[in-house]
């Protein structure tokens, strides 16, 4: 299982997402075969800077309001027994949501959400913005106009959606 927030760089903000992590083990610690992590991703404001400077960039990512950079916390959640799938899930559905609960507290809550790590029920591309999803949904026409990528192809993420 795996899952995408960000959040503004700030210190008060990756204490509580600290917290919110260690809090969550007690919840997963019996599942045999249980590997439960999350990795932080910098993404600093010069790199956000530069993009914005080149007229932005589709996925919406903003300068941070901070000036500290964004830092974006994905999941890695993997177990052996599928019968454990119901307690995982909820498990880290709550770690998710304990996160952004904690973020927006502080006020550094940011709504883009990386689609290479996003759970199913999230929607990256919204995330992206209206502006940013209706391009990407114009390119889609224009370069798949029977749309086989949007319809045929299995799995991941649609734009259409």
């Amino acid at each position: 299982m795996t899952w995408a927030v960000s959040v503004e760089n700030d210190l008060q903000t990756l204490h509580a997402l600290y917290r919110a992590f260690g809090l969550s083990v007690a919840s997963i610690a019996h599942i045999a075969g249980i590997s439960w992590s999350i990795t932080l991703e910098p993404l600093p404001d010069l790199f956000l800077q530069a993009s914005a400077s080149q007229g932005g960039n589709v996925l919406g990512l903003p300068l941070s309001s901070q000036g500290n950079g964004l830092i974006l916390c994905d999941s890695s959640f993997t177990w052996t027994n599928e019968e454990d799938t119901t307690i995982v899930r909820s498990a880290g559905l709550k770690l998710l949501n304990d996160i952004i609960k904690g973020a927006r507290q502080f006020g550094t809550y940011n709504p883009w959400i990386d689609i290479n790590h996003a759970d199913f029920s999230q929607d990256p591309f919204a995330s992206y913005g209206s502006a940013n999803k209706a391009f990407l949904q114009a390119v889609s026409r224009r370069y798949d106009p029977a749309q086989v990528f949007q319809k045929q192809v299995p799995g991941g993420f649609k734009v259409f959606a």
